[in-house]
C-alpha cells in the first residue's frame, strides 16, 4: 500500500487497529511523529518528516460519539503522485500546444506575407496594360475581402482604361474622317474659285449656262461644308449635354412636304425617285421645327445616298392614337443584321455603307436618335440585309417631353 491507516484511543493513545497488524493494544506509531497535542482538532491535514527524513502527509479525523481517531499516513510523493502526473501532462500538453501554436503562427504568418506580397504585386500593375490581371482570393478572412475589393477596383480601372483607349481611338478616327470630309468640299471649292479668278484676270468671260453650273457646284460644296460643321457642332452639344429643344406648334405633314420639295429642288437628278405620302388633315404637335427639319433631311438624304439612281425613296407620314409616325423607306443597299444594333452610335458606319459611299462621319443617325429621344419619341430601323432596302421609322408624341430651354 502507498498509505498507512491507524485507529487509536485519544484518551491514552493506545492503538486499536492498523492496516498491517489488525487489532492491537499498543501505542499508536503516529503519536511518535506528531504527539498527542497535534491530533486534538476534530480533523486536519499535516505534513511531517519521519525518522528517516522522508516527507509524510498525515490526515486525521475523530470518529463522532467515540474517543477514537482515525489517521491516514502516506509519503508525500506517493500521495501527490496523481497530481504530479497530471501536472507533468499539463506541462507536456502546454509545451506541445506552444509548439503547435508556433508552427501555426509561422504558417499563418508565411501565408499572410505571401498573400500581401501578391496584393502588392497587384497594386504595382495598376495603371499599366497588365491591369487585367487578378489576384486570387483564398478563404473568407479580412485579407480575402481586401483581395476581392482590390479585384473589383482593378476591374473598374481596367474598364476605365479600355473606355479611355476606345475614346482616344474614336477621337483619332473622328479627326481623320473630319479632316478628310472637310477637305473633300474645300478642294473643288478652291479649284473653282481659282478658275474664276484666272478667267476674271484674263478677261475671259463665261456663258450664262456655264456660270449657273459653276455657281450651283459652289453652292453644293458650301452646303456640304455647312452640314459637316453643323453635325460636328451637334455632336459636341450632344456629348456636353447642351443639345436642347425649342418647341412650338408644328404641322409635321407640311414640314415633310417642305423637306422633300427642297431636296427635289437641290437635287433635280434624283427628284423623280422621291415621293411623299401625307394625310390631307394637318398633323400638329408641339415640337422643335428646326430639329425635325434636320431629322427628316438626314433620313431622306441617307436614303438617296445609299440607293441607286432609279430606286424609289418614299416618305410616309401617319397619324397614330398617341402621336405621329414617319417612315422613310428605300430600295437601296440595305444594312447587315450585325450592324443594325450599332447604327445609331456616333462615328459608326456599316461595312457595306463605307464600300458604297466613302464619305460621311457616321454622325447623322446618332444626331437623329438624339433629336427623336429628346422629343420623347423612338426611332428604329428595319432591313432584311444587304441589297434588301431599309426603312427608318420615327414615332413622336404630340408634345415633346422637353419644352423650351
Amino acid at each position: 500500500r502507498s498509505y498507512h491507516v491507524e485507529m487509536f484511543d485519544r484518551r491514552d493513545g493506545s492503538l486499536l487497529r492498523e492496516t498491517e497488524r489488525g487489532e492491537v493494544l499498543t501505542r499508536a506509531p503516529v503519536l511518535e511523529l506528531l504527539g498527542a497535542d497535534a491530533l486534538k482538532q476534530p480533523e486536519g491535514f499535516l505534513e511531517v518528516f519521519d525518522e528517516t527524513g522522508r516527507r509524510m502527509v498525515v490526515a486525521h479525523a475523530q470518529v463522532a460519539g467515540t474517543p477514537w481517531t482515525v489517521v491516514v499516513t502516506a509519503r508525500l510523493r506517493e500521495a501527490f503522485a496523481p497530481v504530479t502526473r497530471m501536472g507533468a501532462w499539463v506541462v507536456a500538453i502546454a509545451v506541445l500546444a506552444g509548439a503547435i501554436a508556433l508552427l501555426l503562427s509561422q504558417w499563418v504568418g508565411r501565408d499572410v506575407a505571401e498573400r500581401l506580397e501578391t496584393l502588392r504585386d497587384g497594386f504595382a500593375v495598376l495603371g499599366t496594360p497588365s491591369v487585367e490581371r487578378r489576384v486570387p482570393a483564398r478563404g473568407d478572412d479580412e485579407i480575402a475581402q481586401l483581395t476581392l475589393g482590390f479585384n473589383e477596383m482593378a476591374a473598374r480601372i481596367d474598364r476605365t482604361q479600355k473606355e479611355l483607349r476606345e475614346a482616344i481611338a474614336i477621337r483619332d478616327q473622328f479627326l481623320s474622317m473630319a479632316s478628310h470630309e472637310l477637305r473633300t468640299p474645300l478642294t473643288p471649292l478652291k479649284a473653282t474659285l481659282e478658275l474664276l479668278i484666272r478667267q476674271s484676270s484674263s478677261g475671259q468671260g463665261m456663258t450664262p449656262e456655264r456660270q449657273r453650273e459653276t455657281f450651283a457646284r459652289l453652292n453644293r460644296q458650301v452646303d456640304r461644308l455647312t452640314r459637316l460643321i453643323g453635325d460636328m457642332l451637334d455632336v459636341s452639344r450632344l456629348q456636353s449635354g447642351r443639345f436642347t429643344l425649342t418647341v412650338a406648334p408644328v404641322d409635321v405633314g407640311a414640314l415633310a412636304r417642305e423637306v422633300v420639295e427642297r431636296i427635289q429642288l437641290t437635287r433635280p437628278e434624283r427628284a423623280s425617285q422621291l415621293t411623299l405620302e401625307v394625310p390631307e388633315a394637318p398633323l400638329v404637335g408641339r415640337w422643335d421645327e428646326q430639329r425635325l427639319d434636320q431629322l427628316l433631311t438626314n433620313l431622306v438624304e441617307n436614303a438617296l445616298r445609299y440607293s441607286p439612281p432609279d430606286a424609289p425613296v418614299v416618305v410616309r407620314v401617319h397619324e397614330e392614337a398617341d402621336g405621329v409616325r414617319v417612315d422613310v423607306e428605300d430600295r437601296g443597299i440595305g444594312i447587315p443584321q450585325e450592324s443594325q444594333s450599332q447604327l445609331f452610335t456616333p462615328f459608326f458606319r456599316a461595312r457595306n455603307a463605307t464600300e458604297y459611299y466613302a464619305g460621311g462621319l457616321g454622325l447623322g443617325l446618332a444626331i437623329c436618335r438624339e433629336i427623336v429621344e429628346r422629343h420623347g419619341g423612338r426611332i428604329g430601323v428595319k432591313s432584311d440585309g444587304p441589297g434588301q432596302g431599309t426603312c427608318f421609322t420615327v414615332r413622336l408624341p404630340r408634345a415633346a417631353v422637353a419644352d423650351a430651354a
